[in-house]
C-alpha cells in the first residue's frame, strides 16, 4: 500500500478552455505532474507526489513459536520418533539400544552411549550437536528429537548426571527451561510422557525399524531380529544363490541374490527403498543393499524415504544393472 500527501498549486486562469495536456514526471522521492484543466477557464495544475523511498529493504524472518508447533506437521507418521532415537545412540557409540513400556502412556529409551555433552543442542532445531565426522559422513538434519518432542506431552532426559524434564508446549513457547542434577551419569535416558501409541503399534514399529540395524534393539526386554543388518549378513554362510560384496561402485554394500530381481535398500540401517516384483521376498529370498550415506540423502525431516525419489532410484537401478553386466563379462 502506497501513502501520498497531495499539493494543489492554481497557476493561472483564463477564458479558454483547452484539452488535458503537457503531463511531466519525475522518478524522485517527491515526484510533480503537472497539467492544463479547461473548465470554463485555464487551470495550470500542479501535483506534488511524494512517495516512499525505493531503497527499502526487507529480510527474511521467522515466527519462531509457530514454525516449531508446525513442525508437527512435517512428519511423515507418528512412530519415526523411534528409528531417530535408535539413530542418535548409534552415532553416540551405543551398543544396545532398549525400549521400555510403562502403562498407561509412557516410553523410555535407554542407550549406553557416551551420552549428551550439552543438553541444549537437543532443543536447538538444524543443530545435531554431532561432530565433524558424524555430520560429513552421514549429514544429519538435527531434527530428530523434534520428532521424540512432537509424540509426548512431557520429556525428560537424563544423561551425564544432568536433566533436563519440561511439558511440550513449553518448550514450544520458547520458555526458559531448568537444568538440573540427577543420578544418571552413562549414557542417555528418555522418558516420555502421553505417548499416544498404543503398545502394539510401538512394538510393531520398532521391530520393523530393527531389520536392517547394526546394533541390538529391544523391546521390554525383547531382542528383535536385525537378520537384514549388515553386521549380520556377513557373518552368515553363503549359498550358490546369494554373492556378499563389501563394497559396490554408486551403491553401498550389498549381498546380491542372483535368483530373485527383487530388492531392498536401507540406509544407515534403516530400511527406505523396496522394489519387490515376488510378495514372497518378504521372508528373505531378496537383494538387501545399504546405501552409501555419502551418495544418497535421506528426505528431511524423518528419513522416511530417499531425497530427490525418482532420481536415486535411477542411480540405485544403475548400480545394480552394472553390477550384473560386470558379473555376466568376468
Amino acid at each position: 500500500m502506497c501513502y501520498a500527501y497531495f499539493r494543489i498549486v492554481i497557476l493561472r486562469v483564463s477564458s479558454s478552455i483547452y484539452p488535458l495536456e503537457n503531463i511531466t514526471h519525475s522518478r524522485y522521492k517527491q515526484a510533480s505532474y503537472s497539467m492544463n484543466v479547461g473548465l470554463r477557464g485555464q487551470f495550470q495544475i500542479t501535483l506534488s507526489l511524494w512517495r516512499p523511498s525505493m531503497t527499502a529493504t526487507v529480510t527474511l524472518q521467522v515466527n519462531q513459536s509457530r514454525l516449531i508447533g508446525n513442525l508437527k506437521h512435517s512428519f511423515t507418521n507418528q512412530s519415526t520418533f523411534l528409528s531417530e532415537l535408535m539413530q542418535n545412540a548409534r552415532r553416540a557409540g551405543a551398543s544396545e539400544v532398549r525400549f521400555e513400556f510403562h502403562a498407561p502412556h509412557t516410553l523410555v529409551v535407554i542407550d549406553n552411549g557416551h551420552g549428551i555433552d550439552n543438553l541444549q543442542n537437543l532443543l536447538t532445531i538444524a543443530e545435531s550437536g554431532w561432530d565433524e565426522v558424524v555430520c560429513n559422513e552421514e549429514r544429519p538434519f538435527g531434527m530428530g528429537f523434534m520428532a521424540a518432542l512432537f509424540a509426548s506431552d512431557k520429556v525428560t532426559v537424563s544423561s551425564h548426571n544432568k536433566c533436563l524434564s519440561f511439558q511440550r508446549e513449553d518448550a514450544i513457547q520458547l520458555k526458559p527451561i531448568q537444568i538440573e542434577s540427577c543420578d544418571f551419569q552413562h549414557g542417555t535416558r528418555l522418558v516420555l510422557e502421553g505417548i499416544t501409541l498404543s503398545y502394539e503399534t510401538l512394538k510393531g514399529s520398532i521391530k520393523s525399524y530393527t531389520r536392517g540395524f547394526p546394533i541390538p534393539v529391544y523391546f521390554d526386554d525383547e531382542m528383535f531380529s536385525c537378520e537384514r543388518s549388515w553386521e549380520y549378513l556377513i557373518t552368515q554362510p553363503q549359498t550358490s544363490s546369494f554373492e556378499a560384496y563389501a563394497e559396490v561402485p554408486g551403491l553401498g554394500k550389498a549381498v546380491f541374490n542372483i535368483d530373485s530381481f527383487d530388492v531392498e535398500c536401507y540406509l544407515l540401517g534403516i530400511s527406505i527403498y523396496r522394489d519387490y516384483v515376488d510378495l514372497l521376498s518378504l521372508r528373505g529370498s531378496l537383494t538387501i543393499i545399504h546405501l552409501d550415506p555419502k551418495l544418497f540423502i535421506a528426505r528431511s525431516p524423518d528419513r522416511d524415504c530417499l531425497y530427490d525419489l525418482a532420481n536415486s532410484v535411477t542411480k540405485i537401478k544403475d548400480g545394480i544393472k552394472n553390477w550384473w553386466i560386470q558379473r555376466i563379462e568376468s
